[in-house]
């Protein structure tokens, strides 16, 4: 199974479930998955993270590769979705400015979408599940792939 991760995963994980300093292995099986090539991003998420979390963005920079930048598929798909749902994100705010390039690469891409946000069960109002919801794509949170791939925590603290 590939992913593509959200920005509200990463700062999720981050900064309020797993910091790096308390939870190391977390992040060292991410690293994993990365070396694997089964977690990808949209260049659009990485451009989210330089607005929000000095720390995430230099551990994000040091894994550049994964930000995918927005080819022409994904551009068509992400127009598409933005077009279909207009209130997907703010264009006032520039809030939730990445979601549509989320879906969309993960659309092209066949990957499952790691995502914090919740749905919000009601259109025209939705989020990244509501979306994936009616366009068949796969979608879990952050404990959801931790869950799936495995991963396990050890030891005692100090």
């Amino acid at each position: 199974m590939n992913y593509c991760i959200d920005t509200s995963s990463l700062i999720h994980a981050w900064k309020e479930a797993y910091p790096i300093k308390n939870f190391p292995s977390i992040w060292e099986y991410m690293d994993d998955l990365i070396a694997q090539g089964s977690l990808i991003a949209s260049e659009e998420v990485f451009e989210d993270l330089k607005k929000r979390d000095e720390s995430l963005t230099e551990w994000a920079a040091k894994r550049k590769h994964i930000f995918l930048p927005l080819e022409e598929e994904i551009q068509k798909v992400a127009s598409a979705i933005m077009s279909e749902y207009t209130r997907l994100m703010d264009t006032r705010t520039g809030k939730s400015a990445s979601d549509p390039w989320v879906i969309a690469t993960a659309k092209v891409k066949g990957c499952k979408i790691i995502t914090n946000e919740g749905p919000t069960g009601s259109f025209p109002r939705v989020r990244i599940p509501d979306v994936c919801n009616r366009m068949s794509i796969k979608h879990t949170n952050f404990l959801g792939l931790i869950q799936e791939r495995g991963w396990v925590v050890g030891g005692k603290g100090g």
